[in-house]
């Protein structure tokens, strides 16, 4: 019982002291906590600037002949984006908004700033 009551002593002593506050807020970090600030940092720059990553793509076409997406055997930088952006796993189909037909794949939800759709007749992934 004496153990029982020192140990809730000291706990009561400790629960009622002063109390330190966290005042630390996002901007004392030093982190750019604007999801868009990459955008506009050229792609050839973006692995270069704190907080940003290229966004990686591969040219899609549509196949006629077997009806479904063929992926290049490429990978191209396409934009730059925020570490803070939360992504999506899915595969994504998109394009610069001045060449709808020039489609890109993308394996999350993560396209550059200004990009929309593309111009492809399905999404049925072609078999390996």
């Amino acid at each position: 019982m004496y153990i029982f009551s020192t140990l809730f002593f000291i706990t009561a002593l400790f629960a009622c002291g002063e109390k330190e506050t966290d005042t630390a807020t996002a901007t004392d970090t030093n982190i750019d906590t604007d999801t868009d600030a990459c955008a506009d940092i050229p792609v050839e720059d973006c692995n270069n600037v704190d907080g940003c990553f290229t966004i990686a793509a591969s040219p899609v076409v549509w196949s006629e002949e077997q009806e479904c997406v063929l992926w290049a055997n490429t990978v191209d930088e396409v934009g730059c984006i925020s570490v803070d952006t939360a992504c999506d796993q899915a595969f994504t189909y998109a394009a610069q908004a001045n060449d709808a037909d020039n489609c890109y794949g993308f394996t999350n939800t993560c396209i550059p700033s200004g990009w929309g759709e593309c111009n492809l007749p399905g999404s049925n992934e072609c078999p390996n």
